[in-house]
């Protein structure tokens, strides 16, 4: 989903629990971002901590769709 969506392979890639030596070596980089998104982001978190909160975006953004799929009731 998140390739879908516009997220890099590097910004997956450093999102993903993976064993240290199967992580890339080059840190995420926030290339093809719009300028002001990432100013705005880069003031309070570091480029790690940007490709992990798009990642619960996405996560939320899914489970939002899954639910309207089977039209799951809100419960309260």
């Amino acid at each position: 989903m998140a390739r879908r969506l516009g997220a890099k392979e590097e910004w997956i890639a450093a999102a993903r629990i993976e064993a240290p030596e199967q992580r890339p070596r080059a840190e995420p980089s926030l290339d093809g971002m719009e300028q002001s998104w990432q100013v705005a982001l880069r003031r309070h978190w570091n480029e790690g901590e940007i490709v992990e909160i798009t990642m619960v975006i996405g996560l939320f953004a899914y489970f939002n769709r899954f639910n309207d799929a089977l039209r799951v009731e809100v419960t309260r």
